[in-house]
C-alpha cells in the first residue's frame, strides 16, 4: 500500500526529479510517458514508516511556511520603516 501523503512528498524528492531528469527522451521536444514512469525506482516502507514519515515532513513544512510569512511581515514591516521616518522628518517631529 501507498499513503497518498508519502507519494507527495517523495514526487518532491531530488531522487525523484533526478530519475525523472534521466527518463526523459528527446531535446527539442522532450518525451515522458507512462511507460518511463513505470521504470521509476521509489522504496516503499511500511504503511506505517510512510504515514510517519509524511506527518513529520508536514510539520516540517508547516512550520516552514509559518515561519516563512513571519519573516515576510518583518521584512514588509523594515521597508515601510524609512517612508515613516521619512514622513516625521518633514514634518519636523524628529
Amino acid at each position: 500500500q501507498l499513503n497518498i501523503n508519502f507519494l507527495y512528498f517523495y514526487l518532491k524528492t531530488s531522487q525523484f526529479i533526478r530519475q525523472i531528469d534521466i527518463l526523459i527522451t528527446g531535446s527539442a521536444q522532450p518525451n515522458f510517458g507512462p511507460s518511463h514512469l513505470a521504470t521509476v525506482v521509489m522504496p516503499v516502507p511500511s504503511l506505517e514508516l510512510q504515514k510517519k514519515i509524511a506527518s513529520g515532513l508536514n510539520g516540517k513544512t508547516t512550520a516552514a511556511s509559518l515561519a516563512q510569512q513571519s519573516i515576510q511581515q518583518e521584512l514588509d514591516t523594515i521597508e515601510a520603516l524609512p517612508a515613516s521616518l521619512l514622513r516625521k522628518a518633514f514634518k519636523g517631529e524628529l
